[in-house]
């Protein structure tokens, strides 16, 4: 499953499909809780929704010139 979301996401980018997020956290301890003790480096949120979790080289193509971002954060599931 994994490998056809991140083949998708490379067929998007160069097709000039994918959006800019509205938000990137980068450099983080960010809890998944998909399993017990998951957690990756950086998310891209766009609509008040994540829109891909990973490492921060893998986000940094979301990010554009209007994108809110942020580092070295601790975040948890869940938007206020």
């Amino acid at each position: 499953m994994l490998r056809l979301l991140s083949f998708c996401m490379y067929v998007c980018m160069y097709a000039g499909l994918c959006q800019k997020a509205d938000l990137v956290l980068l450099n983080g301890k960010i809890i998944t809780l998909k399993n017990t003790g998951d957690r990756v480096e950086a998310v891209a949120v766009i609509a008040d929704k994540i829109f891909a979790t990973g490492n921060n080289a893998s986000m940094s193509q979301f990010i554009g010139r209007c994108t809110k971002s942020s580092e070295e954060t601790i975040t948890d599931p869940g938007f206020a």
